[in-house]
């Protein structure tokens, strides 16, 4: 199995033109609201299904689910102001082998469903669900990054420091982002 994100861009077979992994991953917002036991969500899970079943036999190995989380990652990450890195190809051949109930090495509808439910989170999973991830990431780029900068700045604004008033916020927030992602990989290893 052989999972790139060049993979992730394959053409999209949707016929409106926007590829049903969109809508799935956007009930991955309103997880907790119960959207993903409607019929609405099992709808879009079914589409979703159907589009990476790239060879249609009715079941998706698990190259065609990387396929198909890549390309999620990939949409999500072009539409939303900060990038999230998709899983590790270990991780999705970890979470298909756990999902493929019968262990044929392939998924049925049903098993891509119950994976595609805990995909978009529940409250016991919350942490690995998309909303958190994405959540987590926009937090901390989009408000605390800046929040910090613009701290920064006033301090040594107040502390009458030459050409404070000429430092830019966003490359600083940008800088502190850079240096925050630094701190918490050498924290994990």
């Amino acid at each position: 199995l052989a999972c790139t994100s060049q993979q992730a861009h394959c053409p999209d077979r949707s016929t409106k033109g926007q590829s049903q992994f969109w809508a799935l991953s956007f009930f991955a917002s309103v997880s907790n609201m119960g959207i993903k036991d409607s019929r609405m969500f099992k709808r879009f899970a079914r589409r979703a299904f159907d589009e990476i079943d790239l060879d249609k036999t009715g079941r998706v190995d698990y190259k065609e689910v990387c396929i198909g989380l890549l390309k999620i990652y990939d949409q999500l990450n072009a539409k939303m102001p900060a990038h999230v890195l998709a899983p590790k190809r270990i991780e999705i051949l970890n979470l298909c082998r756990k999902y493929d109930k019968d262990g044929n090495g392939s998924m049925e509808f049903d098993e891509f469903l119950e994976m595609a439910t805990v995909l978009v989170g529940s409250r016991k999973n919350w942490r690995e669900s998309l909303p958190w991830k994405y959540g987590s990431v926009l937090i901390v780029k989009v408000v605390l990054c800046p929040l910090a900068a613009a701290a920064i700045l006033k301090g040594l604004k107040d502390l009458n420091t030459p050409y404070a008033e000429k430092v830019p916020a966003a490359p600083l927030a940008s800088v502190i982002e850079i240096a925050a992602k630094l701190v918490g990989k050498s924290v994990s290893h």
